[in-house]
Order: structure tokens, then sequence, then C-alpha cells
């Protein structure tokens, strides 16, 4: 099972969450793969939780308890239940203040000779999904660790601890790890988007598909906003594996708070990327502001699309004028009614209660705000 691979990355970890010799190893909850959260309370657990005082063969083990045989089973099979019930009442809204979706668990009973196992394992999304276990980014040059550790935005402490082989000079294409998921340590966006903070934000990784800058300090978000359009992006490459490469800009500060020049993006929610210009327009090189001379209204559409059918999106700010453009690429197919309810300015109309809002200042980017994640009490 692919929980047991993945015991001895993070079954440290849930000890010490979890302490105490009763408890110790009763639940784990462990990242098992790329996109997947498993919890499972293996036989092993069983034995030395459940029927920790029965031998195989039916004996009294040393320090047992002397009831009787029926009576432990009796007690074993009521302790098992017992658990399954924690398991479903505890593990959904554990999973969804990790930023996960939870999909409906699959609990299976199973018992034999004097063993009664549960099992209970979930797997959440498609392999594409953002692998959120570890992010790695590279030096873009021969830097010392504390400067590099700096451009990203990272305390020279953690950068280490989480390479630590690490000397005092990194070599230009080195790979650093700058992040690694711990599922007892939550990301929590804290307040609203123009007043709020970050708590164990998420890092951008890198792609084939989009550029990050070198300066990396900004580039900083939840799980959902990150794994959202992480995963957009990623089928845009695959749609368009010869279009030119998005260019991220400003998420949030590793810890969130106020970023300058911006109003919002202070709780790890928001982020700015570019529209797709055809070739030769300059727009490869840098943000360039939206005409039809040199908008590529089908490869834009595309990502926006994308993010909206994901459903994680809460708003996103589009100029007018780029909206217009957006909407006849749209209408290409879908209905009038359909483009009206996405657009706030189209040929079918003014919809101000239409996710794409004009924001003067957007008409060379657009800005994405995600939805708090579920089970994030402190997001608003």
């Amino acid at each position: 099972m692919v929980c047991e691979s993945c015991f001895s990355r993070l079954g440290a970890n849930a000890s010490r969450a979890i302490p105490g010799p009763r408890f110790s190893g009763l639940l784990f909850l462990r990242v098992c793969a790329p996109g997947s959260i498993c919890v499972e309370i293996v036989q092993e657990l069983t034995e030395r939780y459940v029927l920790n005082h029965c031998s195989t063969n039916g004996s009294v083990s040393p320090g047992s308890s002397s009831k009787p045989r029926s009576s432990r089973r009796a007690s074993s099979v009521r302790a098992s239940l017992a658990c399954a019930l924690a398991l479903c009442l505890f593990a959904p809204p554990l999973a969804q203040a990790y930023g996960l979706p939870l999909q409906p668990l699959s609990i299976q009973l199973r018992s034999g000779s004097n063993l009664v196992g549960l099992v209970a394992e979930q797997a959440l999304g498609e392999s594409s999904e953002f692998p959120l276990h570890e992010v790695r980014w590279t030096a873009p040059r021969k830097l010392s660790a504390e400067a590099l550790a700096s451009l990203w935005g990272l305390p020279l402490a953690q950068l280490r601890a989480l390479n630590p082989k690490l000397g005092e000079t990194v070599e230009e294409g080195e790979a650093l790890l700058v992040y690694r998921f711990n599922p007892f340590e939550p990301t929590r966006s804290v307040g609203k988007p123009n007043s709020g903070r970050l708590v164990n934000g998420v890092p951008f990784p890198e792609g084939d598909a989009w550029e990050l800058r070198e300066t990396r300090r900004n580039h900083w978000g939840t799980r959902l906003a990150i794994g959202a359009l992480h995963q957009a992006l990623e089928r845009y490459g695959l749609r368009y594996p010869d279009g030119p490469k998005m260019r991220i800009g400003d998420y949030s500060r590793r810890t969130g708070g106020r970023l300058k020049p911006h109003k919002s993006h202070r709780s790890g929610r928001d982020v700015d990327f570019n529209y797709v210009l055809l070739p030769g327009t300059d727009g490869e090189r840098r943000w360039g502001r939206v005409s039809e001379e040199n908008f590529d209204a089908e490869k834009s559409w595309f990502i926006i699309k994308t993010l909206l059918d994901s459903g994680e999106v809460e708003s996103m700010f589009v100029d007018r004028f780029v909206q217009k453009l957006l909407a006849r690429e749209a209408a290409k197919t879908l209905s009038k009614e359909h483009v009206f309810e996405l657009f706030e300015y189209s040929f079918a109309g003014v919809n101000r209660s239409a996710p794409l809002q004009h924001w003067s200042g957007h008409r060379d980017h657009v800005h994405v705000r995600f939805r708090c994640a579920p089970g994030d009490r402190s997001c608003r």
C-alpha cells in the first residue's frame, strides 16, 4: 500500500504530534504521494493497541489482562469500531484544514485470526495535480547561501535545515529544497487579502511552461492558490508546447503582510501573471499592454477558462477592453448567456456580479484572487 512507503518520511512527525503510549501510532496522517493524503491504521498498530494483550495463539501475553477471551475480543471489536467512527468524524476537517479536497472515505473492516484491521484511504485528485510534498528552486548564479536565502525570502536557518549539506556558497544551477510539506503545519490565510497575513506559505515551483523572477521573495501563497495556478499552467504547456512561457508576478511574501505597491497580496490568495501576446510583439520579454493587434486571445482565454473551471477562483481583475476581446474568443464555444455570466463587460451586456471584473491598471496582466481553502476559518 502506498501509505507504507511514506511511513519513514513522516512517521516521526506523527509520533510527536500524537504523544503517549496509548495513542502513539494509532492514527497517522501523512502525505503518501503528490496530491494525496492517506489515513491508515495498519495491522501492526492494531496489534499494538487494539489486541496488545493477546498473542497469536490466544494465550495471555505478559502484563496483559486476565479477562476471558470473549471479553477481550468484544473489547477489541468495540475499540476498532470506535477508531472507525473517530476516523469518519475527524479526518474530513483535518484534511480540509490542510487545504485539500476530501473525497468520501472508503473504510474496510477485515478480520482474521485474532486481528481486526482497519484501513481507510483516500485519493485526492489526479496525478497531474500540484506535487505539494516538496519544492526545489535553482540558483540563478553563484551566490553565498545567505544571499540566496535573502533572494528567495527564506531565513538562512530554514534553508540550511531543508538542505543539511548546504555550504557557504551555492553554485549556479544547483537546485535546493525550499519547501517540504508538513501535515501538522497547514497553510493558513489569515484575514482579508488587503489586511491579512500568510502562515506556512507554499512557494510556486519552477516549470517548463512559465518563468519565475530571479528574486522570489513574493512567490509564496496558500496551497490552494499555488496548486490551482500550477495545474492551469501545466495544462497550458501540454496544450501549447510551443507557446510563449508565462511570467509569474507577485503572490505574497512567505509570511504575508504589506507588499508594495499592492493594496492586496497580503494573505497568499492573490497572484498576477501576464496575458499571452503574439510572437514578435515584445510580449516574450516583458509584460505588454494588450491591443487587438498583439493579443493572443486563444491562449489567454485557455488559461483563464481553466482557472475558472477549477472552481478555486473567487474573482479575476481584467481590464474591460481585454474582457471584450476575451469574450469574443469565449463565444466560439460558449453560449451568450454563459458569456454574460462570466464577464462584467462583454457583447452580452454588463454583469456586475461576474467573476471577471474590471479594475484599472490590469491591461497588461491578470490579477486572480483565489477562494479561501475549506476549513481555513481564519481566512476572510
